[in-house]
């Protein structure tokens, strides 16, 4: 059982959003629990979520003026590591 002080890891994190994302929302109690009162693992979720958006698109409201160019491995490898900004 997890006890309330317990942060929410990486994995029970992304375990969230998913449940959000279905209809029948199948969130655990315990970590809605824990993510209402903590501003930490409330924050690491949402960077979770803005950072699956941004990797699946799911967020973008602006075409890609070309639409069949894809990002170098060494531009994937700055993205991941964080070197590489939005506007990039």
């Amino acid at each position: 059982m997890r006890q309330i002080n317990d942060h929410v890891t990486v994995e029970e994190a992304l375990r969230a959003l998913h449940a959000r994302a279905r209809p029948e929302n199948t969130a655990e109690p315990e970590i809605e629990g824990h993510l209402r009162q903590c501003r930490r693992c409330t924050q690491m979720v949402e960077e979770c979520q803005q950072f699956m958006s941004r990797l699946y698109g799911f967020d973008s409201s602006e075409q890609s003026t070309h639409p069949n160019e894809c990002l170098s491995p060494s531009a994937w490898g700055e993205l991941v590591a964080g070197l590489m900004s939005e506007e990039d």
